[in-house]
C-alpha cells in the first residue's frame, strides 16, 4: 500500500504533443499515476482520470516587434535569447511554485524549460524520443537554419538532465558520440494486450498498415507495394494526420485496386484489438533521415501485441527486432519491388508461424519492463 508522503510527491510530464495520442507520454503517466501525484503540460489533455493538465507555452499573436527581435536572435546565433522569450519564463516561474518532485521533459524543446522549473535541483529526466541533430536532415531549409540551433539546445541542456533515455540503441550510440552521454534505452513497447492469433485464410490473407501520413515516410512506397501483390492479398492502410493532400495523393496513386482500402482509424487504445484480425503488419520506412533510419518505432510493438507477423524494410534496428524474434520478414531493400517478391513468396504455414511466434513473446515484449525502468529513473532522481 502507498503512503501518503509518497502521493503528495508530485511530477510534472512536459511534452509539446496532444498527449492523447502520443503513446510514448501516455506509457509514462501509466507508468507513474498510481506512484505520485501526476501533472502534465501538452498541447492538449490526456484525458486520464485525476490528471491535472497545464497548457504548454505556444507563440502568442503576430506583434512585428517581437518577430523582428526572433528573427534577429535567431541569425546571429542568439539562441538562448530566441528561446527564452518573456512568456516562456513567466510559465516557469509559475510551476516553479510548485515545488514537483520530478520533472520529465519529452524531446528537446521541453528540456531548458524543465531545468528552469527544477531550480537546479537535479531532478529533471530528459527522453528524447528522436535523435534531435538530424531529426528533419531531409529538409534542405532545416538543415540550413534549425539544426545549428536544435545541436546547440542539445549540447548545452542535455548534459544537465540527471537522467537520459532515447527509443533505439542505434540512436543512444549517437548521443554518446555527440554529447559524451550514453542514453539509457526505454522502446516504444505498448502494454501487453490478452489476444489470441487468428487463424490464415490462404485465400485472404490480410495486411495492415497503420500510422501517420506523414509525406517524409514516402508511404507511396507501401501502395505501390501494395499494387504488386498476388490476388490472396488484401492491404488496409489506416492512416491519421491532418494532410489531407497527401492522403488523397496516396488514394490516387492505389487507383481502383481492390486489394486497397484506406480505412478510418480508431483510438490508440483500440490499435491491437482491431488489428488483431490480420495477418501481417507493415512498414517500408526509406532511410530519408538518421531516425528513420534507426526507427523502432510503436507499431512493431503493436504489430506483436495484435499477434500478426510482421513484414519490415531492412533498417537496422526494425531488422533485428524481427530476425531476432522471428516474427517476419526483412525485404532485401528499400523497394516496392523487394518487399512484394518477399511477401509473394511467403506461405499460409509461414504466416502461420510468426503469429504463433508474437503470441509466445507478447508478454516478454510489453511495456512491463520499460515502465518498472521509468519508476526505478523517478525514484533515483527524486529520493
Amino acid at each position: 500500500m502507498l503512503s501518503a508522503s509518497t502521493m503528495q510527491k508530485k511530477i510534472l510530464i512536459l511534452s509539446y504533443s496532444h498527449l492523447k495520442s502520443d503513446p510514448r507520454v501516455m506509457r509514462q503517466i501509466e507508468a507513474l499515476r498510481g506512484l505520485y501525484t501526476v501533472e502534465t503540460c501538452g498541447l492538449s489533455s490526456s484525458e486520464a482520470d485525476g490528471i491535472v493538465h497545464h497548457a504548454i507555452y505556444q507563440i502568442p499573436p503576430f506583434s512585428l516587434f517581437r518577430k523582428i527581435k526572433r528573427v534577429l536572435f535567431f541569425y546571429f546565433r542568439l539562441y538562448d535569447l530566441y528561446y527564452w522569450d518573456d512568456m516562456r519564463k513567466e510559465l516557469a516561474a509559475t510551476f516553479q511554485k510548485n515545488d514537483y518532485t520530478a520533472i520529465i521533459a519529452n524531446d528537446i524543446q521541453t528540456l531548458p524549460l524543465a531545468l528552469l522549473i527544477s531550480a537546479g535541483k537535479e531532478n529533471v529526466y530528459f527522453d528524447a524520443h528522436e535523435y534531435h541533430p538530424k531529426e528533419f536532415e531531409d529538409n534542405t531549409s532545416w538543415r540550413l537554419f534549425h539544426k545549428p540551433y536544435v545541436s546547440y539546445l542539445c549540447k548545452k541542456y542535455i548534459p544537465r538532465a540527471a537522467a537520459f533515455s532515447t527509443v533505439a540503441e542505434g540512436i543512444a550510440k549517437q548521443y554518446e558520440k555527440f554529447i559524451g552521454k550514453k542514453p539509457e534505452l526505454i522502446t516504444n513497447a505498448t502494454r501487453f494486450h490478452p489476444l489470441n492469433p487468428n487463424p490464415v485464410n490462404p485465400e485472404h490473407i490480410k495486411l495492415i498498415h497503420h500510422g501517420a501520413a506523414i509525406r517524409s515516410r514516402k508511404i507511396e512506397c507501401m501502395i505501390d507495394m501494395a499494387n504488386l501483390l498476388d490476388k490472396r492479398f488484401s492491404m488496409d492502410f489506416m492512416l491519421v494526420g491532418n494532410d489531407r493532400e497527401y492522403t488523397d495523393i496516396l488514394k490516387q496513386r492505389a487507383g481502383k485496386n481492390p486489394g486497397i482500402r484506406f480505412i478510418e482509424p480508431v483510438s490508440s487504445s483500440d490499435i491491437c484489438p482491431f488489428t488483431n484480425a490480420y495477418d501481417l503488419g507493415i512498414f517500408l520506412l526509406p532511410p530519408t533521415n538518421f531516425n528513420y533510419l534507426h526507427a523502432l518505432p510503436n507499431k512493431l510493438f503493436e504489430f506483436l501485441q495484435a499477434r500478426l507477423g510482421i513484414v519490415v524494410s531492412p533498417n537496422p534496428e526494425m531488422a533485428a527486432f524481427v530476425n531476432t524474434s522471428r516474427l517476419g520478414i526483412v525485404s532485401s531493400d528499400y523497394t516496392p519491388e523487394a518487399m512484394a517478391d518477399a511477401i509473394n513468396k511467403l506461405t499460409t504455414a509461414q504466416i502461420t508461424a510468426f503469429k504463433q511466434q508474437a503470441h509466445a513473446i507478447a508478454q516478454q515484449e510489453s511495456a512491463e519492463a520499460n515502465i518498472r525502468r521509468i519508476q526505478a529513473i523517478i525514484g533515483w532522481i527524486s529520493h
